[in-house]
């Protein structure tokens, strides 16, 4: 079994991950662990780091949380 290191934030789990763009680059970040979901969500700033456009998005998506609801864009990472 791996072990993951993580912190709790303010009642968050924060592990550190990366992630890779289009063109292949790939970026280390901290996610905030959601247990009740299968996607990730990444915001439009670090979407655009990695390279990632609506351009090249599969579909549309209607993202909700407890913060609200708003469209965003489906993408695949390439791994």
């Amino acid at each position: 079994m791996a072990v993951v290191p993580f912190e709790l934030i303010d009642g968050l789990i924060v592990v550190p991950v990366a992630v890779w763009g289009p063109g292949g680059a790939g970026r280390r970040f901290r996610f905030v662990l959601d247990t009740g979901t299968a996607r990730t969500i990444l915001s439009e700033r670090t979407a655009s780091l990695l390279g990632f456009s609506a351009s090249g998005a599969t579909r549309r998506s209607r993202v909700s949380s407890v913060l609200g609801a708003e469209v965003g864009y489906m993408v695949r990472a390439p791994r």
